[in-house]
């Protein structure tokens, strides 16, 4: 469960004209893979969303990214 607003940050990834469909396109894989699939641990969420999160942006900037993520469990 998501319960606060996601904060997404950008350094070189791609142009300022793309950050609101590439925030979209993050926030939409996020809760697809959160509400779709059960994970073990933290840290195997983590590693699936962050494969998942620059596949999607890879096929749509055609630029390779890093992707760095935080969960805090409640």
């Amino acid at each position: 469960m998501i319960l606060d607003e996601i904060q997404i940050d950008f350094t070189g990834v791609t142009s300022e004209e793309n950050f609101d469909d590439i925030k979209k396109l993050i926030k939409a894989t996020i809760v697809k893979i959160i509400s779709k699939e059960k994970f073990k641990s933290i840290k195997e969420l983590n590693k699936r969303l962050r494969k998942s999160v620059r596949k999607k942006i890879f096929k749509t900037t055609d630029k390779d990214s890093v992707v760095a993520l935080s969960f805090i469990s409640v």
